[in-house]
């Protein structure tokens, strides 16, 4: 996942100035390993979340938790740190 991250992410160039923050966002990971219902729950700007969104809608599919050999859906809470080098 962090490597899909690093190489996908592009801080925004309309806020490279001076925005530098978390953005936290929820995701659930389905039965089949498929992600959906991408939410920001902690914003930092509009063009920082809409990227956030982007990459998280691009992930390959995850592994889903299993109860008792079943696979279920989960909720997933991601911090995404923007800093400036």
């Amino acid at each position: 996942m962090m490597n899909f991250m690093i190489n996908e992410m592009r801080y925004p160039q309309t806020v490279k100035e001076d925005v530098e923050g978390k953005v936290v966002v929820r995701f659930t990971v389905n039965e089949d390993g498929t992600i959906s219902d991408v939410k920001i729950v902690r914003s930092l700007s509009p063009e920082a979340d809409q990227e956030v969104m982007r990459v998280i809608s691009k992930m390959p599919r995850w592994t889903p938790k299993m109860v008792n050999k079943t696979p279920v859906k989960s909720d997933f809470t991601l911090p995404i740190t923007f800093k400036l080098k």
